[in-house]
């Protein structure tokens, strides 16, 4: 019983393609296919890069005897933050390198120091000013 009304429902969702009940196209639909293919594809979007955030402070690391060094940097442990890339692999002793998203040049932090990534300065968590300073 379904099934017959699911077959007398099908030439009335068919009426409207008529274009579609062809099995082969005609001359002028495969001209114009051949054209769709020769076309340079359309340059793709790259997607945008996250901004870094203004202040990077590298608060510390936990070196294990047994299983993964932790680094923490904007008071979050891991090496996956928005906007940077941690070099944790590359870290020699205390000293970590960072990479901002969308630049070249690389920064290397000390525990309590804080980069400004809108000039690139390097502070000690002692030199900076209560109100510079915007956690994240």
């Amino acid at each position: 019983m379904l099934l017959f009304l699911w077959l007398s429902s099908l030439p009335q969702l068919s009426l409207g393609a008529d274009h579609l009940q062809r099995l082969f196209t005609t001359p002028q639909q495969r001209i114009e296919l051949n054209k769709a293919r020769e076309k340079p594809p359309e340059s793709e979007l790259k997607p945008k890069l996250p901004e870094p955030p203004r202040y990077i402070t590298f608060n510390g690391l936990v070196t294990r005897s047994v299983g993964p060094t932790t680094i923490w940097m904007n008071n979050e442990s891991g090496s996956f933050q928005e906007g940077f890339k941690i070099e944790g692999q590359q870290r020699q002793g205390l000293i970590v390198p960072i990479q901002l998203a969308g630049q070249k040049k690389g920064f290397t932090l000390k525990p309590g120091q804080t980069l400004n990534t809108l000039n690139g300065e390097i502070q000690e968590n002692f030199e900076l000013e209560p109100n510079n300073y915007e956690p994240q």
